[in-house]
């Protein structure tokens, strides 16, 4: 065996191999649990990962895929980056970060941890900065970032715990002082609280962005307090959605995301990232082909959440979590955890979680909601971990709803995903770690914000604002309609925005069917057919190519036709292409796979469509407009890895301004075609030629077929209605003759006078006004308290809508109707087709059915109940039921009551609002918006009420410092819907075109605006009403009473707009501002209009009229503003302080 020497020098070997083996075996370990799709999440000190469509870090770093982890015999654990498969675009990122690889320095503290999305407040011109990152091959860990595989956190299973960041004392201490700023905010009883506003959503946003600057309810300095104020004035959303209910995750993001990026206490300071609780493969990524093999998960587990939460409580006070989560799931769950191990009611869980009297307790929510959004405020150990949140109530001013649940009952309901969409999750607010060595990655995008915003200023003819587009309408309609936006550039006068997109003439030139429109899926080529077709019928001098990405044998994990490379080649192609920001020239539309794409399972099965908007050749990244913004974010970003194989087996099309140059026909295509893509090509080149002989004309005629859409939409409604009374109409007729915006007809929380509307309209346009009257019946009270539609006038109505001139129908309340068992109807529209009077059965044929059900049978007192308004729907006059009856010719009117020549037109139409079927966040913006739409002047009541108070910056582009500028004149946005008075909206129009003149002093003439008062109603009130109906120069508006004019209580203040008037009979006709709720049109008499306008006290009255007139530029008086222009924080700061010096003195 050898002497003793030679022994112990072989043993000292064989033990130095195995140290060497061990410490591999340590650092690959570590590298296979970094890749884990439960690894430690967002520790500090943490590798940053990204893997998903949510995942990227203010540091640029991203995690390996597990195909690529490779295990080199060089590692150690002191450079484990040297055992990893490493991409040329992470070199680069490592460069650009000045990180060493073997740098021992600590991170500064990251909670970017995996599955989430983060973002970058820092300002920048045109650029995306950090946008959600799909993770793939193509970002890899930067030097700083992998440094941190040393120090994992206590989220691994493989490592243990890190030293608490604070002692007990500490802890104690952070938990008081946020439960102490959260109970200022709490209101005692919420359920006694009135004229709520359904927007608890931003509510808990503001609290919790306002804990983050550490001011309570009752902090007196502004610049510690969000308000929602703030967040609508910073992000100018839509004011629709102040009742429009909770948005879903990606639409809350964004919002959050842009106020970071605009309010100045946020700007640069805090980072945003969100999560969805999908699903994904435990190991390794999503992959072309069914996914079958290999184990799955949700994104985080349990105890990660768990712990999560429990340091964000317990160390961390720059930082918040908002969750969203599926309530009646929450409360369902916290009922069977209350009960499932004790049968005693006072049990410390039960007590805990239900209160000290849970008897009788009544479901608050339904299966069908719209989620809910609450902030995560402290933690505690029970009998199980329960979490403290706060829920957002918000009325005059803004509270919580402080409420403990279950951690476990809450991470279920943040889990709850419907078939084929995404799981809610959480967004977390977090101060950035200033490290003064790392540099944010951006990537610029081809063109300016203004354009990829899709945000519309002036008339909506052109196209749609991007945000008003249903998700509904098919993504690859939208993705070309988005191609059309972009060429067509920025609209002049716009300040930098463009045409909209022309999703509806899209849909209407083509004449597609609802099968194609309405969530409809076609193939890449017909998809190029009808958008080459569609840009030659509208006579637009753009060209179409088509170019697939197939597999060079019919497999899906053979070799694609273009390589990594390749297509690299291409995107940088289209981005040189594109040297002005303001005028694309080349558009890519690419068709991917959604799953493989964003690295998640069960979410989509159809392909997606999305527009390159940027490539960063260093990171190897694209920036992506997604189509489909509800399930995806607005902008995200993929690697080039996971983007080529997205797009393999589907394909991309070039939209290019038509050139002479050669050269820019070639923009986009490959640079060598493969012969499968060759073939495809000449096939569907011979068929468009074969084809193109009968462009225009059909060789087979077919009768038209009823069909229902695979939605409970109104025009479906107005189809049966008009073929129950004679007249053959389909779905698809009523899509392509109404002129609307097909995403305002296919909403679906729509309200009794909507579809009162909806009916009339088409009704006019098939020209059977004459012929046909709709009367509607409102399943609300009066102001006595008394019901406006009793049972026995709903029973006379059913009997009478049984012949063939009538028909009623039902908008109804499908939560108190049981249809099939234990289900409720599809939709909340029917017709009354029978009843039998013996059993009190009303049958009704279902306007949306569902699959088979078309048809169902309800007793007429559950019917009744079901168009009866509750405390929530009133405020909308949502139920009811419409008569519509067909008038005989010997009844039919002479002649109108109002002939042309005192009636003004009015197109409902020409409306600049983002959907015309909404109802109206606020009367008075909206008639305001009206009034000048009459004039010739095409502002949206967001642009009228926003530049009101926000002295706007030249090019009106960045908000910049505007966050308090509302502050200054201390409005609220909870009066804008029913407290504002005649004088208010004078002086608010006044500022608003003060501040467009600013811009635009080149216009020879303005809109004078002003209150009529002191009018003398038996002398001048005619001539005005005449002047007002005749002249096309003057539009006058109403601020009325409700409850004097509908008799209606508590529902405030409206505006009517004067549109006819004869003075013969001495009756007015007005057509409301309020339409959706009030109706189109009504007509008053003279004496009701002086009654319901006040206008025998104008002087002291809130209402009145308000006159709108086109004059000269100089005969305009000058008029004081509601403010003087906003100052930035610092100027604020150096005012207060140099008042405070003269105080003192």
């Amino acid at each position: 065996m050898g002497n003793g020497p030679s022994v112990q020098e072989h043993l000292q070997k064989w033990e130095a191999a195995l140290g060497e083996l061990d410490q591999l075996c340590s650092a690959n370990r570590r590298l296979i649990d970094q890749d884990r799709i439960y690894g430690s999440g967002a520790a500090p000190n943490d590798i940053q990962r990204a893997t998903d469509d949510e995942a990227t870090s203010d540091r640029g770093g991203a995690r390996r895929p597990s195909s690529l982890v490779s295990f080199s015999p060089n590692a150690t654990a002191a450079t484990p980056e040297a055992g990893m498969g490493v991409s040329g675009g992470s070199f680069h990122r490592q460069n650009r970060s000045g990180a060493s690889t073997t740098g021992t320095a600590p991170l500064p503290e990251s909670r970017t941890g995996f599955g989430f999305m983060a973002y970058s407040g820092a300002p920048g011109g045109s650029t995306v900065a950090n946008l959600t990152s799909v993770h793939g091959g193509g970002a890899a860990l930067s030097g700083n970032a992998t440094n941190d595989v040393t120090n994992r956190s206590a989220g691994s299973a493989s490592v243990g715990h890190q030293q608490p960041k604070h002692t007990r004392q500490q802890v104690l201490e952070i938990r008081k002082a946020r439960m102490s700023l959260f109970r200022s905010y709490e209101v005692e009883n919420p359920d006694t609280l009135t004229d709520l506003m359904q927007c608890s959503h931003f509510g808990a946003a503001a609290v919790a962005l306002s804990y983050l600057l550490g001011g309570d309810a009752h902090c007196k300095d502004r610049r510690r307090r969000v308000t929602l104020e703030d967040i609508f004035f910073a992000t100018q959303s839509p004011l629709h959605m102040l009742h429009s209910g909770s948005p879903h995750l990606p639409i809350m993001a964004d919002i959050i995301r842009e106020f970071l990026d605009v309010d100045n206490r946020f700007k640069g300071e805090y980072s945003l990232e969100a999560v969805h609780l999908d699903v994904s493969p435990t190991m390794g990524q999503v992959e072309l082909g069914p996914n079958e093999v290999g184990d799955r998960q949700t994104r985080m587990q349990l105890p990660e959440f768990q712990r999560l939460i429990t340091q964000d409580c317990e160390e961390e006070t720059q930082a918040i979590r908002i969750v969203n989560y599926d309530p009646y799931v929450l409360e369902q769950a916290m009922l069977v955890d209350a009960f499932e191990d004790e049968d005693e009611l006072n049990s410390p869980l039960a007590t805990s979680v239900l209160g000290p009297n849970p008897h009788h307790m009544e479901r608050q929510y339904s299966p069908r909601n719209e989620g809910a959004y609450a902030v995560v405020v402290d933690v505690r150990n029970a009998v199980q971990l329960m979490v403290t949140i706060a829920e957002g109530v918000v009325n005059d001013s803004l509270h919580v709803k402080l409420k403990e649940v279950p951690v476990a009952s809450l991470f279920k309901a943040m889990m709850t995903a419907k078939e084929g969409h995404r799981a809610r999750g959480f967004i977390r607010v977090f101060k950035k770690e200033l490290n003064p060595g790392f540099t944010t990655d951006e990537i610029k995008t081809f063109w300016t914000p203004e354009l990829c915003s899709g945000k519309v200023l002036g008339t909506t003819q052109l196209g749609t604002d991007a945000v008003a587009i249903s998700h509904h309408i098919s993504p690859h309609i939208v993705g070309v309609a988005w191609a059309l936006h972009l060429l067509a550039g920025v609209r002049p006068g716009t300040h930098g925005y463009g045409n909209g997109l022309p999703a509806s003439d899209i849909i209407r030139t083509m004449k597609l069917p609802a099968e194609v429109f309405v969530d409809g899926v076609l193939p890449l080529e017909q998809v190029y057919e009808y958008a080459a077709g569609y840009v030659q019928r509208s006579k637009r001098d753009i060209d179409v190519h088509l170019y697939p990405v197939l597999t060079k044998i019919f497999r899906e994990d053979a070799v694609p036709t273009i390589s990594v490379f390749d297509l690299e080649s291409i995107l940088i192609n289209v981005k040189n292409a594109n040297a002005d920001p303001e005028c694309p020239e080349h558009v890519m539309v690419i068709m991917y796979n959604a799953c493989v794409a964003h690295n998640v399972l069960y979410i989509v099965e159809d392909p997606q469509w999305c527009v390159l908007a940027g490539y960063d050749q260093e990171m190897q990244t694209a920036v992506l407009i997604d189509a489909h913004p509800k399930t995806f974010s607005r902008f995200w970003s993929c690697p080039l890895d996971r983007l080529h194989k997205a797009m393999t087996g589907n394909g991309y099309l070039i939209f290019s301004k038509r050139s002479v140059n050669p050269s820019s026909r070639r923009v986009g295509a490959p640079a060598t075609m493969a012969p499968t893509v060759e073939s495809r090509l000449e096939l569907v080149e011979r068929q468009h030629e074969l084809g193109s002989a009968w462009e225009g004309k059909s060789a087979l005629a077919m009768s038209k077929a009823f069909t229902f859409p695979s939605l409970p939409v109104m025009p479906t409604m107005v189809a049966m209605t008009c073929t129950r009374l004679g007249v053959p109409t389909t779905f698809d007729d009523v899509v392509q003759r109404l002129p609307f915006e097909i995403s305002a007809l296919v909403i679906r929380n729509v309200t009794l006078e909507i579809m009162h509307v909806c009916l009339t309209q088409y009704l006019r346009v098939a020209g059977l006004e004459g012929e046909v009257q709709v009367k509607a019946y409102h399943g609300e009270s009066n102001a006595d308290g008394l019901l406006m539609l009793q049972l026995s006038q709903l029973e006379e109505l059913i009997q009478t809508s049984l012949d063939e001139n009538h028909v009623l129908l039902l908008h109804f309340d499908a939560g108190h109707l049981l249809v099939n068992g234990a289900s409720h109807p599809f939709g909340a529209l029917g017709m009354v087709v029978g009843y039998d009077a013996k059993l009190g059965s009303v049958r009704v044929a279902d306007a949306n059915p569902n699959s088979f059900l078309r048809e169902w049978s309800a007793p007429l007192l559950e019917v009744f109940e079901s168009v009866l308004d509750n405390e929530v729907t009133r405020k909308h006059r949502t139920r009811g039921v419409l008569l519509v009856s067909r008038i005989a010719a010997e009844g039919r009117a002479a002649g109108p009551v109002f002939s042309p020549s005192c009636s003004r037109p009015f197109r409902l139409d020409l409306l600049p609002v983002l959907n015309v079927f909404l109802v109206s966040p606020s009367p008075h913006f909206q008639g305001m918006s009206f009034a000048f739409s009459q004039l010739g002047y095409y502002y949206s009541p967001e642009e009228i009420f926003y530049e009101a108070y926000l002295k706007t910056m030249d090019d009106q582009r960045r908000r910049g410092s505007q966050a308090f500028a509302w502050r200054d004149v201390e409005v609220s946005l909870s009066i804008i819907n029913k407290k504002i008075d005649a004088s208010f909206m004078a002086e608010g129009c006044r500022k608003f075109l003060e501040s467009r003149n600013a811009h635009q002093g080149h216009n020879q003439e303005t809109i004078l605006v002003q209150v009529l008062e002191d009018i003398d109603v038996d002398e001048e009130l005619d001539e005005l009403l005449e002047t007002s109906t005749q002249s096309a120069g003057t539009v006058l508006l109403l601020n009325y009473d409700v409850l004097r004019t509908h008799q209606l209580p508590n529902l405030g203040r409206s505006v009517a707009t004067v549109k006819s008037y004869n003075k013969e009979r001495q009756l007015v006709e007005l057509w409301d501002a309020e339409y959706a709720v009030f109706g189109l049109s009504f007509v008053v008499t003279k004496q009701q209009l002086v009654e319901m306008g006040d206008l025998d006290n104008i002087g002291s009255s809130p209402y009145g009229f308000v006159q709108f007139k086109r004059v000269a530029a100089g005969a305009a008086p000058k008029k004081l503003g509601l403010m003087s222009a906003p100052s930035t924080l610092e100027e604020e700061a150096e005012l207060e302080a140099a008042a405070a010096a003269a105080r003192t003195k």
